[in-house]
């Protein structure tokens, strides 16, 4: 009843490259090009191209060839894969995109992207969704440096008056008291020598 034996390697991960794939395995310097072009918008209006990589394995054979067989999983998975990262991204600004919320979105698309593969009946696991990395395009890689270092001297201006202000702080309560306390020495003298004179 058997003509032909169809085999998956359910142990194997395997990967697959979602936005741009050269920057790994180029040095991701901003104003060299990278042959890459798949471009996405932030929140607040800011272009940059995204490195990402996703693993993922068979964990149900059946399911897995009735429906995604001879590579087609891969191109379900990069559609909805790009589906996710434009909502995601839409809703994050360029700062929470790059630094801040990196890993908070990145969990969130690969929770995204396995509930959506499940209600496909995919017979697919994700096993891992990352950012490589992410950079302006090439023509305005220069104003996104300019903007990055402004960034950055913001951030440095305010940790160094905050650690002005953690020091200064300390230092006029400690002056504060050793005032009010001389100043309590003082009236406490005065007091006795005036209650002395007095009970002469």
């Amino acid at each position: 009843p058997i003509d032909r034996v169809e085999r998956f390697q359910t142990g194997k991960v395997f990967s697959l490259t979602v936005g741009n794939a050269s920057g790994f395995n180029a040095s991701m310097i901003w104003r060299k090009d990278h042959g890459d072009s798949k471009t996405f918008i932030s929140g607040d209006n800011n272009l940059f191209l995204p490195y990402l990589k996703i693993h993922y394995r068979i964990k149900s054979p059946r399911e897995y060839y009735l429906n995604y067989r001879k590579g087609s999983a891969d191109k379900l998975l990069e559609y909805q894969a790009y589906n996710i990262l434009s909502q995601i991204f839409s809703n994050l600004s360029y700062f929470d995109i790059a630094l801040i919320k990196r890993r908070e979105w990145t969990l969130k698309a690969q929770k995204l992207l396995q509930k959506r593969i499940d209600d496909m009946d995919a017979g697919i696991e994700i096993v891992a969704f990352y950012l490589k990395d992410l950079h302006p395009p090439k023509d305005i890689a220069a104003s996104y440096e300019d903007v990055v270092a402004a960034y950055q001297n913001r951030e440095q201006t305010l940790n160094n008056a905050q650690r002005y202000y953690s020091t200064k702080l300390p230092e006029a309560r400690s002056k504060a008291n050793k005032v009010i306390n001389e100043i309590q020495a003082e009236s406490t003298s005065h007091l006795k020598l005036a209650q002395g004179e007095a009970q002469n």
